[in-house]
């Protein structure tokens, strides 16, 4: 079963308002019992605090969903721990740049929701890849993504290892010769 690291900074909510579809995913991965953090930034607010704000806007998450990072990929490293799940199970969904880098460091995967900080062409300067572009929260289901990326580490899995190459042919250096001062 996949496990969620939800970025918040910036994504779910925008003026005060929630950004479209993200309670319907929330509830879907709550409603089919899916393991899921909502990470919030270094803040001073508590996690209580932030569970109150996102409920207010009308997402349904308690302070148990709420984890405080570092903004780092040791922040990601421990969220995982904390949902005890694998790290190729642990799926990064965030709106940045470096939210998709941390993830894609720790080996997790990853999903890039446009319209927050980035857009469609930014993807061209940044320095990795997501496993996923979407266009908004409201194209994410929990279902499909489960068995989208249980298919593709399927495929991965069955693909025939490539074959081992010869060894180069390129002359070894020399060593040094010992030198006298």
């Amino acid at each position: 079963m996949l496990g969620y690291l939800i970025d918040i900074d910036g994504m779910i909510d925008r003026g005060g308002r929630l950004i479209p579809g993200v309670d319907r995913f929330v509830d879907g991965l709550r409603e089919a019992n899916i393991p899921f953090l909502v990470l919030a930034g270094t803040g001073r607010r508590e996690c209580h605090d932030v569970a109150a704000r996102l409920r207010r806007l009308g997402l349904d998450v308690t302070p148990y969903h709420i984890f405080r990072r570092a903004g780092s990929a040791a922040g990601l490293r421990a969220a995982r721990e904390e949902l005890a799940i694998p790290a190729d199970q642990t799926v990064v969904v965030g709106d940045s740049e470096a939210a998709i880098l941390g993830g894609v460091r720790l080996q997790y995967r990853t999903i890039l929701v446009l319209g927050g900080r980035t857009r469609a062409g930014d993807l061209d300067r940044h320095a990795c890849r997501p496993d996923r572009v979407v266009p908004s929260f409201a194209d994410l289901d929990p279902h499909g993504l489960e068995a989208e990326f249980n298919a593709a580490r399927g495929a991965l899995a069955a693909a025939p290892a490539a074959p081992l190459q010869p060894p180069s042919h390129r002359p070894r250096r020399r060593p040094l010769a010992a030198t006298s001062f």
